[in-house]
């Protein structure tokens, strides 16, 4: 009934409906367990965090198990992202990590709804069926995953990991860097010829992008039009390699 009303609150275009999802388990081999990346830096009575109980228990050094983290979650979602332009906003509770033998060896993507944007770039060209979905600049839409992945997940779990002597911050942004430097080589080498390329993962700063601060700016009133996060000072970049 919404749908029939000229410039209805988005909210109410959102308020009824329903996610189908398909259960990752029977995608599971006996030796594999899949846990949310948020889950990562979960702490037990010990205050010993979850994702360092993963490395230990995986006979890998700490940087091994990083490097699979980044060839296998980090990547496949940066390829979407460069190569086919589809961005999925990559949050803790949002990406599903594959592990064999606590050891990274995939991803499952658990929602798609509100998640999923394409870039707006002549490079790519979607299908019809895909003319709701919104489209965003690809230097807006990488920030799914600059933002919603490095910032909102591992800002908590790298200290963690140096906290409990296991790695270092800096070695550990530093091992990622080298398997995104690495990708972007093989697949990508215009990006990396461009000083702070606007998709490069590892330029020398970010812009900070503010979510409750809108609501401040534009009120509480009813909208047709979803808000649109604001940006605000530029963050150093952890992955940065000088």
């Amino acid at each position: 009934y919404f749908s029939k009303i000229a410039a209805p609150p988005y909210r109410y275009n959102e308020m009824l409906g329903y996610i189908v999802r398909e259960s990752h388990y029977h995608y599971l081999q006996s030796d594999e367990v899949a846990l949310m990346a948020g889950s990562f830096f979960f702490l037990d009575k010990d205050n010993k965090s979850l994702i360092g109980e993963c490395i230990k228990r995986s006979g890998l050094s700490p940087d091994e198990w990083i490097e699979n983290y980044t060839k296998n979650v980090i990547l496949p979602l940066y390829h979407l992202q460069l190569t086919h332009g589809v961005g999925l906003v990559a949050h803790g509770q949002n990406i599903v990590v594959k592990l064999k033998n606590y050891v990274p060896n995939g991803v499952f993507l658990k929602d798609f709804q509100g998640d999923l944007r394409l870039a707006k770039d002549p490079r790519f060209h979607f299908p019809p069926s895909l003319s709701t979905i919104k489209q965003l600049p690809p230097e807006y839409l990488i920030h799914d995953l600059i933002t919603g992945h490095f910032i909102t997940t591992w800002r908590f779990i790298s200290p963690l990991l140096e906290s409990e002597n296991i790695i270092t911050e800096k070695k550990c942004y530093q091992t990622m860097a080298k398997i995104i430097h690495q990708y972007l080589e093989n697949h990508h080498p215009t990006i990396l010829k461009t000083k702070n390329h606007p998709l490069n993962l590892m330029r020398e700063k970010w812009e900070k992008v503010i979510l409750n601060k809108v609501r401040f700016t534009i009120g509480y009133q009813d909208s047709e039009m979803r808000p649109t996060p604001l940006t605000g000072n530029e963050l150093l970049n952890p992955l940065y390699q000088n």
